[in-house]
């Protein structure tokens, strides 16, 4: 048990720390992944275990996520729902099986969605928030969070379940929101918002919460632009704007910090960087700038001028990394368009090879604009 959970921090580091050193952090990866797997085939039949065995599986689909091997991380998250859904049959009143269970049905959900099967991926959505709405309704602190206008304070763990909850709403608005469901999509949107707003104004140490919630604001921003709604885009963007200058304002170490004590001390694993709220000012900047050029007015130019600034911050600091290149791109088209209305067209052309230049990087990705931030964490 004490080589476990050595192993099992020193797995947490390699998903957390070392994503600047996509090199090291694969070897790192995949010397665990072996570990974990070694353990299943040594184990794994052990009904004294079982609880193990479950979170084992978990960890090894989310190494081979990391490693970029989604349906080997699908079948092992599979094997982990079979394992967990026996637990919860075994036990159905211990809350612990029912969360993992839920979370573990949330995964699988994303990576079926991921891998372009819907059908299936909003069925494990709603039997997730079906766990998670039971166990928050049982729960006397968490109902009386959600319903009393001056709820007491809940416990980090309870605070994480609630939390949970609003993950589900917003998952299934994007669901509902890409399939055309649009009165669907704003009443889930709606659910995760409320919850999210009240768990930030209840403690706005609470980061994340406040990062949460901007990623709520910036999800109803792209909903009202969606419906023609321009200024009601504008107002929420702008609003997930302030949470985000909240949080980047603070020094990156401090910000790490308590985002790793927050998520410890709700038993789960911290995978929130100091970057993505960085990142996520940089896509605000950008989704006000292409709604202000189509008002036609002039801060267009300075939200987008702004976001490529921090792109290019992002990608300077961790060189080894490619995850911004599609934003860059896309920040580039959009100042060259800009510029090019301008007639600056030296300026435009520079900065569309740019776009081009980078795009081609990463041909094999899907770089479709306005795509939620997403509310997984």
């Amino acid at each position: 048990a004490t080589a476990r959970s050595a192993v099992n921090m020193l797995a947490e580091f390699g998903e957390t720390e070392l994503n600047d050193q996509p090199a090291l952090q694969k070897v790192l990866l995949e010397k665990l992944l072996r570990y974990y797997e070694e353990f299943l085939i040594q184990r794994g039949d052990d009904p004294e275990l079982a609880d193990d065995v479950a979170a084992t599986l978990t960890r090894v689909a989310r190494l081979n996520n990391a490693l970029g091997s989604r349906p080997a991380a699908l079948k092992a998250h599979r094997r982990a729902l079979g394992l967990r859904r026996l637990l919860v049959a075994r036990d159905p009143d211990d809350r612990q099986r029912r969360t993992d269970l839920a979370e573990t049905l949330h995964d699988v959900g994303i990576l079926h969605r991921s891998l372009g099967d819907r059908d299936r991926a909003i069925v494990c959505y709603q039997e997730a928030l079906a766990i998670r709405a039971g166990l928050v309704k049982s729960d006397a602190g968490c109902r009386a969070f959600l319903q009393e206008d001056s709820p007491r304070p809940l416990s980090a763990r309870d605070r994480a379940l609630v939390s949970d909850l609003a993950r589900s709403h917003g998952y299934i608005g994007d669901w509902e929101r890409e399939g055309g469901l649009r009165d669907a999509a704003r009443s889930s949107y709606e659910n995760a918002h409320t919850i999210r707003a009240r768990l930030a104004r209840t403690d706005p140490a609470d980061l994340i919460a406040t990062f949460q919630l901007a990623r709520s604001e910036n999800n109803a921003g792209i909903f009202h632009r969606e419906q023609d709604q321009p200024i009601k885009a504008i107002e929420a963007h702008r609003r997930a704007l302030e949470l985000q200058e909240k949080l980047i304002n603070l020094q990156p170490d401090e910000a790490k910090s308590r985002l790793a004590a927050s998520f410890r001390a709700s038993g789960r694993v911290p995978d929130v960087e100091y970057d993505d709220f960085r990142s996520d000012w940089a896509a605000s900047k950008n989704y006000l700038g292409v709604l202000y050029a189509a008002l036609a007015r002039g801060e267009a130019l300075d939200m987008h001028t702004a976001a490529a600034e921090r792109y290019d911050a992002l990608a300077s600091e961790h060189p080894g990394l490619t995850r911004w290149d599609a934003d860059r791109g896309w920040t580039a088209t959009y100042l060259g368009e800009l510029y090019a209305i301008a007639d600056d067209l030296d300026r435009a052309r520079g900065l569309l090879e740019q776009s081009r230049t980078l795009f081609e990087k990463l041909s094999a990705v899907d770089f479709a604009p306005f795509q939620s931030t997403g509310d997984d964490l």
